[in-house]
């Protein structure tokens, strides 16, 4: 996955004590990234920023690019599922995802 890398300038955001990261590539693909990807991203972002300054955001709106509710979702679903990876690895409390919540699925499980 080939993306460009931005930090806000902390010092000109307009909340000091927060920085905020567009992690899905939202505007420029209709593929729904996987949530290992998006961990990834937020472990690049980790490296210049502590975690309890970091916001996790998407790039910008879902944008005129015909994206459907269902990739919009799904898109979601990966970020909060992309930050639950890093949270455990963290050692810190996951939030709960009931879109990923098998018990929840309509799809039968085998």
């Amino acid at each position: 996955m080939s993306r460009t890398f931005v930090l806000v300038d902390v010092p000109t955001f307009p909340f000091p004590n927060f920085c905020p990261r567009g992690c899905p590539n939202f505007p420029h693909t209709l593929r729904v990234e996987r949530p290992e990807e998006v961990a990834d991203l937020i472990r690049r972002a980790l490296r210049f920023i502590e975690p309890e300054r970091l916001i996790l955001s998407i790039d910008c709106g879902f944008g005129p690019q015909s994206m459907s509710r269902s990739h919009a979702f799904y898109k979601m679903v990966s970020l909060a599922r992309g930050a639950n990876i890093v949270r455990r690895e963290l050692g810190l409390d996951e939030v709960y995802v009931p879109a990923a919540d098998p018990d929840l699925s309509m799809v039968p499980s085998t």
